[in-house]
């Protein structure tokens, strides 16, 4: 595991093992939890952690968000790719 970063790094990494796991189980607890905060735990069903370790966006991570839109009928298939939406070109974690 990555040294830097501290216990924030640590308990991302922690749940992103865990949503590989069993993404059903963490979107239940991610749910429960919402509710508990006074939030809508029906936006659980949505949930996706987004782990990286240098915090560069990624195709996979964009592209599923396209699919939750598509399957939700707010897009059309094909009329986004995950190119259109995002860029690393000025990311700060790529330009050290």
């Amino acid at each position: 595991m990555k040294s830097t970063g501290g216990i924030r790094y640590q308990w991302k990494r922690i749940l992103w093992d865990e949503f590989q796991k069993n993404f059903g189980h963490v979107r239940k607890v991610y749910a429960v939890i919402a509710l508990k905060k006074g939030g809508n735990p029906k936006l659980g069903k949505y949930y996706h952690p987004v782990f990286s370790d240098a915090t560069i966006i990624n195709d996979k991570d964009v592209r599923y968000w396209i699919d939750v839109l598509v399957a939700e009928g707010d897009l059309k298939p094909d009329r986004v790719k995950s190119s259109d939406i995002y860029t690393n070109e000025s990311n700060p974690s790529l330009l050290r």
